[in-house]
Order: C-alpha cells, then sequence, then structure tokens
C-alpha cells in the first residue's frame, strides 16, 4: 500500500494547477494533467486541513489521491492530516482474532478481498479516466469489460462445481462413519474369508471308519 501512496505522489508532479475562487479559509483549486483534458477540482480548507477531490478516489478507496496530494505540498503540508490515513492501510491493521478460529479466518478472508478491491478500483478508475476522452478507447473498454465479466462469471460457475463435489464428496464419508457401514462391510469380508479348516488323513489311515468292539464280535 506504501507503494501505491508512492505512486500517486510521483504522479501529482505532473499536474499543472491553477488556484479559482478563495477566501480567508477555504481555497479551490483546479488541476489538469499532463496529456489528458479533463479538469479535476479541488477543494483545500487552511483551518483545520480538510480536502477534497472531484475524481472521489479517497471515498471509493480511502486513498488520497494525486490530485489532493499535490495541493498538500503546495500549500506546505509536512504531515497528512490524521482523518485521512485509513488504520487499514497503516501496521496497525491486523486481524482481530477472538476465543474462535472461524471467526479470525473471516476476519483475513475481509481484509484480503478489501485490498483486491482497492487494486481493481485503482486500475479501474485509471482505466476509465483515460478512455472516456476518446469514443473509440471508450468502446474497446466496454467490449473487453463484457468478455471479462463473462470470463469470470464462467470460473466462478466452476469453483462452485467443485465445491459442491467437494462439500458432496466429504458429506458422503460421514454418513458413512456415523452409520457404522464401514464396520460392517469389512465384518462381512472376513467371515466370507474364514473357512473351515482343510482336513488331512493321517498316516496309514484308510479312509474307513474304526469298527465297535461289537461288530468285530
Amino acid at each position: 500500500m506504501f507503494k501505491r501512496f508512492e505512486d500517486e505522489l510521483m504522479e501529482s508532479i505532473g499536474s499543472n494547477c491553477v488556484k479559482g475562487a478563495s477566501d480567508e479559509y477555504t481555497s479551490i483549486y483546479q488541476l489538469i494533467e499532463d496529456g489528458h483534458a479533463r479538469v479535476y477540482f479541488v477543494t483545500f480548507s487552511h483551518s483545520n486541513g480538510n480536502i477534497s477531490c472531484s475524481c472521489h478516489m479517497f471515498e471509493t478507496l480511502g486513498l488520497l489521491c494525486h490530485h489532493t496530494l499535490w495541493i498538500f505540498v503546495m500549500n506546505n503540508v509536512k504531515e497528512i492530516p490524521k482523518a485521512y490515513i485509513m488504520k487499514r492501510w497503516t501496521k496497525r491493521a491486523k486481524p482481530i482474532f477472538i476465543n474462535d478460529f472461524n471467526v479470525g479466518t473471516v476476519n483475513e478472508e475481509k481484509s484480503t478481498r478489501l485490498l483486491q478491491l482497492s487494486e481493481l478500483n485503482h486500475n479501474g478508475y485509471n482505466l476509465f479516466d483515460r478512455s472516456s476522452l476518446i469514443p473509440k478507447c471508450t468502446k474497446i473498454v466496454k467490449d473487453k469489460l463484457i468478455k471479462a465479466l463473462e470470463l469470470v462469471e464462467k470460473e466462478k460457475a466452476t469453483l462452485k462445481d467443485v465445491q459442491e463435489l467437494e462439500n458432496a464428496s466429504q458429506k458422503t464419508t460421514q454418513e458413512d462413519v456415523g452409520d457404522g457401514s464401514n464396520e460392517d462391510f469389512r465384518y462381512s469380508i472376513h467371515e466370507k474369508l474364514v473357512l473351515d479348516p482343510i482336513h488331512i488323513k493321517t498316516k496309514g489311515s484308510k479312509g474307513s471308519r474304526m469298527k465297535s468292539q461289537l461288530e468285530k464280535c
């Protein structure tokens, strides 16, 4: 995230700034980036350091845009106001673990998703900003977005099918263990394998039974 902030700060150097209406407490600036025709309006309060930009990047991502950073530089602001330093972008942003392990896992997943969403929003903003000025570029972006959305939905469907198969497999295994069917199966195999012992004739035996004393008489 620091790299992202650094990129915004470096990009602010290429902005052409014109100071507009202002009074004792507030100034409004117009910024135009090199190679672009779009104008951004930044409102800066000298009394409390509040700042806002018409691009609404901070409201969307929680990160100051290069337009506002350039106005801070111009007004010799040495430190970013604490109101614009989001806790989730600092070292203090850690998952909140409670006794339940699942709660910590959920917080980690939310944090990861937030970072991914922030990155997509940032890249999307730059893409839309650059392509909106040229109709042909706008059409290219729209067409690619439709294809990208189709690929995303296809991938989500595939992952959903895989997850359903895994859940079904786990459910079947748990049911088998729970009703003892596996043990019954092992017992049935064992019973089939245990056969009567093979009878072996002893040496000198003719195979006939021994006569009783009465039969001999």
